[in-house]
């Protein structure tokens, strides 16, 4: 029965695409939209419906061939138009976790930029981290090489890496790090829309405000 509901709604959004694209292009000129966002649906069988969402995603993993060429096309133009000079990136992921998919996931997001063009590092944040390198093992069986961020004269660097630019991939549910405050190069997404400054209340309040219209 779910998979007949997905069908039904797969055609029904198919058949009004273009309408959705332009209510959703007049929302995105009214505000400042994150890098990228992932939203939870719970399908219940007769009815399907989000129930959070995730500004700094995990599950590139998931992604099949196509999507992840066109995740690396989405992200290219998007850092083009908004920062053109972007060479470096340093990837901040979660510490909190030896999930083997989550790190697949950081893999794969390494890689989709790694793609187009960037130089990609893993840098890892936390004032309780006393090595200069931590190894992870993916889902895959590949390898994530991380090594503890640093700052200096308001850039975050990593040993032999200085990036143009800070891609965020770890909510920060408690508080944002010293490390990252008062730097001079570009968050993406920013920091203070973790989990230490939301509560899963706005979601539902933004959703039942859109979902009236």
């Amino acid at each position: 029965m779910a998979m007949e509901l997905l069908d039904k709604i797969n055609q029904s959004i198919n058949a009004k695409s273009n309408e959705i694209e332009e209510w959703i292009e007049g929302h995105c000129q009214k505000i400042i939209v994150p890098l990228y966002t992932s939203v939870d649906l719970r399908v219940s069988g007769h009815k399907i419906t989000p129930v959070d969402t995730n500004v700094f995603p995990a599950g590139f993993n998931n992604l099949c061939p196509i999507f992840r060429e066109r995740t690396a096309s989405l992200f290219h133009d998007y850092f083009l138009r908004k920062y053109p000079r972007v060479k470096n990136i340093l990837i901040i992921p979660e510490l909190h976790t030896r999930n083997l998919h989550y790190w697949e996931n950081i893999y794969v997001l390494k890689s989709i930029l790694e793609s187009v063009g960037y130089s990609v590092g893993v840098g890892l944040v936390s004032d309780e981290l006393y090595q200069e390198e931590v190894k992870f093992d993916t889902a895959s069986g590949q390898e994530v090489r991380g090594f503890k961020a640093k700052m200096e004269r308001h850039k975050v660097f990593i040993s032999g890496f200085v990036p143009d630019l800070l891609l965020i991939n770890n909510d920060f549910s408690s508080k944002c790090p010293k490390i990252l405050k008062d730097i001079i190069q570009p968050v993406e997404p920013p920091v203070e829309i973790g989990w230490h400054t939301r509560r899963k209340s706005i979601h539902f309040e933004f959703y039942n405000m859109l979902a009236n219209e």
